[in-house]
């Protein structure tokens, strides 16, 4: 899976002082024209402005501002409408073919950006812009960016300056920000952004903005502050009905919910490119969508052919994942319903699947429920298809209020609902509503399970398999034990998931259809001698003897592999020719995988290791195959019946994952797929969280690759866990890339902040990751009139960081800082008294509180 998270260097920071200052500036002075270059102070004072806070979260301010550029954008990465550099979209990546991006070809001149804010707007406390880097084709960022800014009162004063690194410390292929903070907030109509000396022939812009630092962070733990979570209007009954004809035979049977309004709700969170009518029709407007209603379900017109068509609002309601779907029917007044009629779109090639199951509730006070149907085996064999069937009830029930639940996983697309019954109640039965279904609400724990923290470790998956070599004791010590220059220091993962790579089970999206002989080859070579599983004992063993710990073991769990119906002579077992069209066949062949690596385990007396059990591979339950429910349920009661667990890794909203009990699994734990996906919002971490306590979970934590931003990205998983508390509380797996294992790689690596992923993941498996994050020591330095002041930026950092930022500059001089923490400030001529900037550490995952270095210049 691909990741592309939005990069950006510590940022140096450098305001500029006048040119031609006054002897002995002290900061009384006010004796400024608008011609002269001033400083930050000077111009805050003529534009009344107020402090800065820099720990405020940014607001916005340039959101849709006018702007003009002094070089026209190239063709082929044109500004079309001259809205994009202000319309709040930020590149995450290098994709120069988006729109998002704007390209100058700068021949060495300047390029000014001027915004226009169409009147005077306060509190503008940061100026801005995000560029690309990319040397290798010759787009990089300028010597400076010099911030100017003009109001209906002032022409343009020169407010700021920044001065990027030297090419050479900044990373390739990354976005940058270039900003100025200043420490009092200014008032202007107009700000133009002058990028001085480009280094490169090209400037990428994805945004140009200026911002007030007056917000205050929303708490991604609280479900409000998830995006999309309420996708859909919140259902309220009793709800506005429409046109509904009251039919003059009570008596006869009739569609109770033609041309009625209806509502739905989401059981999961719905969120980025899913939560749009083109993947969620809305049964009514909303702000965002004023014309994207669709009250397709009831208005009596059926499709005519199995095709989703191009059209969102016609002829099919439209669900794409959300776990679920909850669709309310207010009939207006009691009714006797004996049924429904509904009609479901399966289009293989679009990924729009019939529902596993259709269930009916009924209630007459909107909040109390009654279950009268359970509907199941919704197929059709054809590759596209409509499935229109009838199901009718037990028996007629006197109800108000219809609520029909179905999965969602991916797409399910209906044209009608039919809700069939009586007006007349006569004869029809009453309602005994049922409580709602208890759920653990509790995580998965260690300590019933034995194990806490499980290493996914890929192997080969066969001898042949030319993208991997096999697993080898050194390979496999520094997930042992945890690993400082060499030497073993403590334990560190405490169970390991041995699976092949993705490649050798899946064609793209397709499951490969192998046999007995690629079963037996990945067996064979999971166990071979001196590798793979063999290694992984000895590496234990090794990591006990130094640790003297004899009594230790680390437990292991071997993987099951898909039975793909297409194989039609699988091979030989107990004298059986087995035939994947035979659903018996598929549970024997997963049973003799069961046997046959139980005996391998058992036959290599492993001494270090312990078998916990099995784990099934595949990430959804695929509804095309409704065999597959059933043999999982009679394979995971073979598995208990011989004594161990099976586990289940589901990806994010994947079929079938809450119900991860009923299919028989011991242990499920829940993938958030934050790392895969820029546009994935942080909050999908507290989400999964929060679902995997009330379905009695455990969590997946995720990294591909070590670089920086993945580093980042893979500490945002155990800041979260650490703060919401599945750190301690629940049981977690580790997918860290497939082939050397972003972990491995982290531990080898001499840069401090790769090599820290090693070190947090040590704290976290041991309960020991802090979410509080040091700051650093402040300084009070002493310079002469004219001169410079120098320093580092010192302290005692929690872990090991990403970089440094000044998030304040100072007042009356300009203060530069290179990657490795070193400032040297420069007053304005003339200038002798106090001044300041404020600095931080950025930990990647997390900002330290601003700390103020002081210059006093004498």
């Amino acid at each position: 899976m691909k990741k592309l998270l939005a990069f950006c260097l510590p940022l140096a920071f450098l305001a500029l002082g006048g040119l031609a200052a006054p002897a002995k500036v002290t900061a009384a002075d006010s004796s400024i024209t608008n011609d002269d270059r001033v400083t930050p102070q000077q111009i805050t004072t003529v534009l009344n402005g107020s402090a800065t806070d820099p720990t405020k979260e940014a607001v916005r301010l340039t959101q849709g501002a006018g702007y003009t550029t002094s070089i026209k954008s190239a063709a082929q990465y044109t500004d079309t409408d001259t809205k994009e550099l202000t319309d709040g979209a930020v590149a995450t990546d290098q994709n120069f073919t988006d729109p998002i991006w704007s390209g100058y070809a700068t021949n060495g001149q300047d390029l000014v950006v001027e915004m226009n804010l169409g009147k005077d707007v306060a509190d503008i406390s940061r100026i801005g812009a995000n560029l690309a880097l990319d040397q290798d084709a010759s787009i990089g960022v300028p010597a400076a960016m010099e911030v100017w800014a003009a109001n209906a009162q002032h022409d343009y004063a020169l407010v700021g300056k920044n001065i990027p690194a030297a090419d050479a410390k900044l990373p390739a292929g990354n976005t940058y920000t270039a900003a100025v903070t200043l420490q009092q907030s200014i008032t202007a109509q107009r700000i133009k952004l002058v990028f001085k000396n480009p280094r490169h022939a090209w400037i990428f812009l994805s945004e140009v903005y200026a911002d007030k630092l007056t917000g205050v962070a929303a708490d991604p733990m609280e479900p409000a502050n998830w995006p999309g979570y309420h996708y859909y209007p919140e259902v309220t009954l009793p709800m506005t009905n429409g046109s509904q004809t009251t039919d003059q035979n009570p008596q006869a049977t009739v569609n109770l919910a033609a041309g009625l309004h209806y509502g739905v709700a989401e059981k999961a969170t719905l969120n980025g490119p899913d939560a749009v009518p083109w993947f969620n029709s809305l049964p009514a407007a909303t702000p965002a969508y004023p014309n994207d209603a669709n009250l397709s379900l009831t208005d009596g017109k059926y499709a005519a052919k199995p095709d989703m068509g191009d059209d969102p609002l016609q002829p099919w309601f439209r669900f794409t994942r959300g776990e679920s779907r909850d669709v309310y029917f207010d009939l207006g007044q009691e009714a006797a319903v004996s049924g429904v009629k509904i009609g479901f779109l399966k289009q293989t090639s679009k990924g729009i699947r019939l529902p596993r199951n259709v269930d009916v509730y009924l209630s007459n006070d909107g909040q109390n429920w009654m279950p009268v149907f359970y509907g199941k085996d919704y197929q059709s064999k054809d590759a596209d298809a409509i499935v229109r069937r009838t199901d009718n009830f037990d028996k007629p029930y006197a109800a108000r209020y219809v609520k029909i639940e179905f999965e969602v996983a991916p797409h399910i697309y209906t044209d009608e609902i039919e809700i069939l019954g009586k007006q007349s109640t006569a004869g029809a039965s009453t309602l005994t509503p049922q409580p709602e279904p208890q759920y653990p609400n509790a995580y998965a724990s260690p300590t019933k399970f034995g194990l806490q923290n499980t290493m996914l470790a890929y192997i080969p998956g066969d001898p042949s398999d030319k993208q991997g070599v096999p697993r080898t004791v050194d390979w496999y010590k520094p997930y042992t034990a945890y690993m400082q220059n060499g030497q073993i220091k403590d334990t560190m993962f405490d169970s390991f998931l041995m699976l092949p790579y993705l490649h050798f089970l899946y064609d793209g999206e397709n499951k490969r259809p192998l046999t007995k002989k690629d079963w037996q080859g990945y067996i064979t070579n999971q166990f071979a001698d001196q590798y793979n599983v063999s290694a992984l004992n000895q590496a234990v063993g090794e990591t006990k003897a130094a640790l003297n710990k004899p009594d230790y073991q680390a437990s292991v769990i071997l993987p099951l592999f898909y039975p793909v119906q297409s194989v039609k002579d699988f091979g030989i077992v107990n004298g059986r020719h087995l035939n994947f069209a035979n659903k018996q066949d598929r549970y024997l062949a997963l049973q003799w995988m069961v046997d046959e690596q139980l005996k391998e385990f058992q036959a290599k007396g492993y001494k270090n290791l312990k078998l916990n059990g099995f784990y099934w591979f595949t990430e959804e339950l695929d509804n095309g195959d409704p065999e597959m429910e059933s043999i999982l349920q009679q394979l995971t009661n073979y598995v208990r019946e011989k004594g161990y667990m099976t586990s289940w890794i589901p990806y994010f909203q994947g079929s079938g994952y809450q119900r991860w009990q009923e299919m028989g699994f011991d242990l499920a734990i829940y993938q958030p797929g934050y790392a895969f996906d820029a546009s994935v919002p942080k909050a999908r971490l507290y989400e999964t969280a929060a679902k995997a306590k009330q379905l009695g979970m455990g969590t997946e934590f995720e990294v591909e690759g070590v670089t920086p931003t993945s580093v980042t990205c893979f500490k945002d998983y155990l800041y979260a866990a650490a703060r919401n508390g599945t750190m301690t509380d629940a049981v977690h797996m580790y997918y860290q890339g497939s082939v050397d294992g972003a972990v491995y790689d982290s531990y080898q690596s001499k840069d401090p902040y790769l090599h820290s992923l090693y070190d947090d993941t040590y704290k976290f498996v041991h309960n020991q990751f802090t979410t509080a994050v040091a700051a650093p020591t402040a300084q009070w330095l002493t310079g002469k009139e004219n001169g410079t002041i120098s320093g580092t930026i010192t302290g005692t950092p929690t872990t090991a960081i990403k970089g440094y930022q000044v998030v304040l500059d100072p007042k009356f001089g300009s203060v530069s800082l290179t990657a490795d923490g070193h400032f040297t400030y420069t007053p304005i001529k003339g200038y002798v008294g106090s001044d300041s900037i404020s600095v931080i550490y950025d930990y990647g995952y997390q900002q330290s509180a601003p700390t103020t270095i002081t210059f006093n210049v004498q």
